[in-house]
C-alpha cells in the first residue's frame, strides 16, 4: 500500500531496501546476515510494516518496521516447529498478525499474534502429508481455504483445505498430471 518502499531478499538474513520506489537500494544484514536460509522466503505485513522470514531451525524472525529500521526479533517455536526450518512464509491478508509457515520437515504452522513478544504456533499439518520441504502455503478467499505445495521427489505435491488445515483437514489434489 506504499509503493515507495520495496524489499528484496538476498541470501540468509541479508536484505535490500528501497525507500524511493526502487531508484536506490540499501543493504540490511539482520543479525550479522548469517542465519536463515540460502534462499530466504519472506513475506511482508503491509499493515504493521513487519517482514517475516526464517531464522535457524525452530525459529522465525520478525523485522520490525522494515521501512525505516534494522530492528529484528527472533522467536523460539520449538514446540510447533519440531526441528523444522522455515521454507515458506505467508502473511494472512484476512486475520491480523497471523503468519503461515511451511517448514523443512513437512510441517505447516499457523502463528497467531506474530506481531507480539508471545506468538502462538499451531501445527495445522495434515495426516499423510510428506515429511519433506513445504515450498508454499497460500490462502484463498479466507484463512480456511489453504493450498500447500511440497517440493521433494517422492512426496505428494499439492494439498488443499477448506477448514484451515489440521490432521484431517487436507485433501491431496496432486492428481496424475503433476510431476
Amino acid at each position: 500500500d506504499q509503493p515507495a518502499f520495496q524489499f528484496g531478499s538476498y541470501v540468509y538474513s541479508n536484505y535490500r531496501r528501497s525507500t524511493n520506489s526502487g531508484a536506490t537500494w540499501s543493504s540490511i544484514a539482520l543479525g550479522g546476515g548469517s542465519w536463515g536460509r540460502f534462499i530466504n522466503p519472506t513475506d511482508y505485513d503491509d499493515i504493521n510494516n513487519h517482514q517475516y522470514g526464517p531464522d535457524d531451525p525452530d525459529y522465525f524472525q520478525r523485522w520490525t518496521n522494515a521501512q525505516t529500521s534494522s530492528t529484528y526479533d527472533f522467536f523460539d517455536m520449538t514446540a510447533s516447529f519440531a526441528g523444522g526450518q522455515v521454507t515458506s512464509t505467508k502473511v494472512s491478508t484476512y486475520t491480523p498478525n497471523r503468519v503461515f509457515f511451511g517448514l523443512s520437515n513437512g510441517r505447516i504452522v499457523r502463528v497467531d499474534n506474530a506481531n507480539t513478544g508471545a506468538p502462538a504456533g499451531t501445527n495445522i499439518t495434515g495426516t499423510g502429508m510428506s515429511a519433506s520441504n513445504v515450498s508454499c502455503v497460500a490462502a484463498g478467499t479466507t484463512d480456511n481455504n489453504l493450498l500447500a505445495t511440497f517440493s521433494n521427489y517422492g512426496s505428494i505435491h499439492v494439498w488443499f483445505s477448506t477448514v484451515g488445515g489440521g490432521a484431517a483437514g487436507w485433501t491431496n489434489i496432486t492428481g496424475t498430471g503433476l510431476p
